[in-house]
């Protein structure tokens, strides 16, 4: 093709990796390998090849398609498109050619795509296709995780105030000014690094608490909130506990043995952290992280209860006292496990 154009393309993709690497450093994600959907266009003929040598393609209206439906589908399944009319390729070829690379480079067990509810039909289409026509072996596991919409107080899709799609750049900045307007009075020197904590942990955790597939409304006076099923709740009480261990250090108090429960209080303590691999078990196995942050939110109002009812800095018994220490530093161990599966970062103060 036209070098110019290539040069010209190319560089539009640079910006925007650029650009995305950018967010998603600020959200705390990295990736082992930055594929884009140019990476597999070199796989498009061989696998339009392959789907030829097949007998399955042929022309349609000006397209050129493959049937993908099964006389058992409750709902139509439209062919699959290769072409269109003009001759170009769509999302459903190049996604073939992806799942032909990863096939060819991987060689994975499952391939799992995290995408919107509204592209359902199109991967049932695309998995139908390469499962059918031997671009990907049987036992190898396609799945769709699709996922409702983040909406406005409205009920539809969330916008800015003149009615156009919000940047992820912007939704973070939105969140982590207003966690630091709450925080402003503590004039903490970190206060940008801990607004940024309380900020990202009020958007993972009102997009991931609620079920995956259900579309939910962003209200952000609702989920920044420090009291509640919020991010900063979590945080608040991960903060409050580790500041009365940080205390008992300082005391020069050593962690005891944690014995039997000597209070209903911590007797829900220790049943809700044994549940603990049954809600990672099963957030797994149905992708719904929704599960740990029920979990976690669960335990936090327990935590609570157990530092309203439990003066440890001030307890005289010092073998009860080391006992309640080292339940506190099994409460952080846990929390902070489930915060990591979150994508949740700690801060040590608030």
């Amino acid at each position: 093709g036209n070098k110019g154009y290539y040069a010209l393309w190319q560089h539009a993709v640079d910006v925007s990796l650029a650009d995305i690497r950018v967010n998603y450093k600020r959200l705390n994600v990295d990736f082992d390998l930055w594929y884009g959907e140019s990476h597999s266009n070199e796989y498009v003929d061989a696998v339009v090849t392959h789907l030829k040598n097949k007998g399955v393609v042929y022309e349609s209206e000006g397209a050129i398609v493959v049937d993908v439906a099964r006389e058992d589908d409750d709902s139509v399944i439209p062919p699959l498109l290769l072409y269109k009319t003009d001759g170009s390729i769509l999302y459903t070829t190049t996604d073939l050619a992806t799942l032909y690379q990863r096939m060819k480079d991987f060689n994975p067990d499952y391939v799992l795509y995290v995408v919107d509810n509204r592209q359902s039909t199109h991967f049932k289409q695309v998995f139908r296709c390469a499962y059918q026509n031997g671009l990907v072996p049987e036992n190898v596991q396609l799945e769709h995780i699709g996922f409702g919409t983040m909406n406005g107080k409205d009920g539809k899709p969330f916008k800015t105030r003149d009615g156009g799609t919000i940047k992820l750049s912007d939704l973070i900045d939105m969140v982590e000014a207003s966690a630091k307007e709450k925080i402003k009075d503590k004039n903490d020197q970190d206060i940008d690094t801990i607004s940024s904590m309380i900020g990202l942990s009020t958007l993972k955790f009102a997009d991931l608490s609620n079920y995956r597939t259900k579309d939910y409304v962003f209200d952000l006076d609702k989920f920044s909130a420090f009291e509640g099923k919020t991010g900063p709740y979590l945080l608040y009480t991960y903060v409050r506990i580790n500041n009365i261990v940080n205390k008992l250090k300082e005391m020069k108090i050593t962690p005891g043995d944690i014995g039997l429960p000597a209070s209903d209080v911590e007797r829900n303590l220790f049943l809700k952290m044994n549940d603990l691999p049954d809600a990672i078990n099963l957030a797994a196995r149905d992708r719904i992280p929704s599960v740990i942050c029920e979990y976690v939110y669960d335990l936090s109002t327990l935590v609570n209860a157990f530092y309203h009812t439990h003066y440890i800095i001030n307890e005289e018994n010092q073998e009860q006292q080391k006992a309640w220490m080292a339940l506190c530093q099994l409460l952080l161990k846990v929390m902070t496990t489930c915060l990591d599966i979150l994508g949740i970062n700690t801060p040590e103060k608030m």
